[in-house]
């Protein structure tokens, strides 16, 4: 194709050689080029002279080509984009659940997951408090990288917090919030297993010859602090997915778009909150005022006395930084009844409840984290409860907050006022059947829903087992005695070995029966150094009285009865069933006997 002409120019300075003409009767330039074109002047510069009758007749020939600049301005003309079609666009309400959502688990993870695995990370480097062996090392392994998992974990919060404001605003695509959402979700749930995990392994690595293993505290997920904004998020997921797969399938581009409104909401005419947020917000700053000033800083100003007396300098000084913070949770929900009140007699507009709610949780959550001295998990903090107890108060305060802002009655704007919404009705192309094409996307929707209930519910199934691995292993292994049987009794049996470390029993509530494919007698219990058909005694590493991990019970036959007899060629099948007597007494002092059975084992001896 050859290099053709421009056939407009902005200015007469850009025109090719030629001669200027006489101007017409109305006032229009005209000027002839080398080539024999004529150029008229126009509104917004100057333009090739075409007969009408060559223009209709070549107008389908020249939208073929794209006309080159010329050579010294090195470039192309700018051809105007096509403005993209509508697409779905996630609701205000769900993008505001993905911004409430990402706060929480912010301040959970910030406040309380970070410094609670920053503080054990601590003791674990300490050569004065930390363990001894591998099992150190594994526990202080996997802390490093479940503190990365929180880092991470805060990063995706306000990338979500980012993506979430952009669809309030309709700059993000439909599916946005949910992708975020999702990748919160993993990393949590990665993180809730790597810190159950490691402490798992530390438990199994604890040697029973240098601790007693049964007074670590046993794993479990409900004492991981990042399983529960990973709960949080799974609610929100589900909710969140669907609602972005309705968006997607009841989208319908030919429909004709809602009017703009003058949403002012900071103005002298914002909406004001109805009467039931602003009484939760009330119920909830008095609780927080009154348990904060009558507990939580009597205890800090009884703490720093007794500190003081005994002359412990820097304990002192933490619990005088914990009364500063009590004391400043007085003033926050102070303010917070006082705004409330205000709400109540619709003084304030909509928007100062819910910000004096996030004033003050931080501060509690904060003084959850200054308290980690005093031995208590964060789930026993005083703190830990009203923190909690005001994050749903303002949830329920922002979902309030919203639904204010949905119903009141903005003003229409008119024309093109307000923000500019992306693209238009007109070049939407869609498929010619519009009804099955919904109807198409509402199965996909539908089993999407139930894939996604599957495999949580599949997840959730093998989540349990691994969690749960350990305490389904028996509590003890059977094997030989290894002695030499004969025809007489008296002979050594079989062995049961403690296997689980993180259980002791006493002596003297241990039941031991057993049976044999090879007499009459059925199921006999056996005494303890007594006298009988069988006998068993305790085979212990430390003279406790108590039955921990690697001792043992070795079980004999009686003085009177041949259990397994030693003749060659013939085995001995022994079933032997462990149980646990434990005493209650109740207010009464009624005492009750429960037996609990800690399994049974069954060995061919020869």
């Amino acid at each position: 194709m050859g290099r053709r002409q421009r056939d407009f120019v902005d200015s007469w300075e850009d025109l090719p050689e030629g001669e200027w003409l006489e101007n017409d009767e109305n006032g229009n330039h005209w000027y002839l080029d080398v080539e024999g074109n004529y150029w008229q002047s126009t509104d917004d510069g100057y333009r090739i002279w075409v007969d009408e009758e060559e223009d209709t007749s070549s107008s389908a020939t020249e939208s073929m080509y794209q006309y080159e600049s010329d050579e010294d301005e090195g470039g192309e003309d700018d051809v105007e984009e096509e403005e993209p079609g509508p697409s779905p666009r996630l609701g205000v309400g769900t993008a505001l659940l993905g911004i409430g959502l990402a706060l929480i688990v912010i301040a959970w993870t910030f406040f309380i997951t970070m410094p609670t695995a920053e503080l054990n990370i601590e003791l674990q480097s300490s050569e004065a408090t930390q363990w001894d062996g591998e099992m150190s090392k594994v526990f202080l392994d996997g802390l490093e990288l479940y503190q990365l998992l929180n880092t991470v974990t805060l990063v995706i919060s306000a990338v979500m917090i980012g993506l979430a404001v952009m669809t309030i605003t309709k700059k993000t695509p439909w599916w946005t919030v949910s992708a975020s959402n999702f990748a919160l979700l993993c990393v949590l749930f990665i993180a809730s297993l790597v810190a159950f995990s490691s402490e798992q392994k530390s438990v199994d690595a604890c040697d029973p010859l240098v601790y007693y293993c049964y007074g670590f505290e046993q794993p479990s997920i409900l004492l991981i602090d990042a399983f529960y904004p990973a709960l949080f998020s799974l609610a929100a997921f589900f909710y969140i997915f669907n609602t972005s797969l309705k968006t997607w399938a009841d989208f319908d581009p030919n429909q004709e778009p809602e009017p703009e409104l003058d949403i002012q909401i900071f103005s002298r005419d914002a909406p004001k909150l109805g009467a039931f947020p602003a009484l939760i917000g009330l119920v909830t700053g008095l609780a927080v005022l009154a348990f904060t000033q009558i507990v939580s800083v009597a205890e800090a100003v009884e703490n720093i006395d007794i500190a003081n007396d005994l002359g412990m300098v820097d304990m002192a000084e933490m619990f005088e930084t914990v009364l500063f913070y009590n004391q400043l949770a007085v003033g926050l929900s102070g303010f917070v009844v006082l705004v409330s009140l205000l709400s109540l007699i619709q003084k304030v507009p909509w928007w100062t409840l819910p910000a004096s709610c996030f004033l003050l949780i931080p501060c509690l959550f904060i003084i959850v984290n200054k308290s980690d001295y005093n031995g208590l998990t964060t789930f026993e903090q005083d703190a830990f409860f009203t923190g909690v107890g005001s994050l749903f108060a303002a949830m329920i305060i922002g979902v309030s907050a919203f639904r204010t802002l949905a119903n009141h009655e903005w003003e229409e704007l008119d024309g093109d006022e307000g923000y500019n919404d992306i693209g238009g009705t007109n070049s939407f192309d869609l498929y010619d059947d519009e009804e099955e094409l919904q109807e198409w996307r509402g199965k996909v929707r539908t089993a999407a829903m139930v894939l996604l209930v599957l495999v949580a519910g599949i997840g959730g199934f093998f989540l349990q087992q691994y969690v749960t691995s350990s305490a389904n292993e028996p509590t003890f292994n059977i094997r030989d005695a290894n002695g030499v049987l004969s025809d007489g009794s008296g002979d050594e049996l079989v062995v049961l070995d403690l296997m689980d470390k993180t259980r002791k029993f006493s002596e003297e509530t241990i039941e031991v029966k057993i049976e044999s494919d090879g007499n009459e007698f059925g199921e006999v219990v056996c005494r303890w150094k007594q006298a009988g058909k069988c006998t068993f005694e305790y085979l212990e590493i430390f003279d406790d009285r108590t039955l921990t991990a690697m001792e043992s019970i070795l079980i004999s036959e009686g003085g009177s009865v041949d259990w397994c007899s030693g003749a060659a060629d013939e085995t001995c099948k022994i079933t032997v069933g462990v149980y646990h007597s434990r005493s209650t007494e109740n207010e009464d002092m009624q005492v009750s006997v429960e037996v609990i059975e800690l399994g049974s084992y069954t060995i061919t001896v020869v």
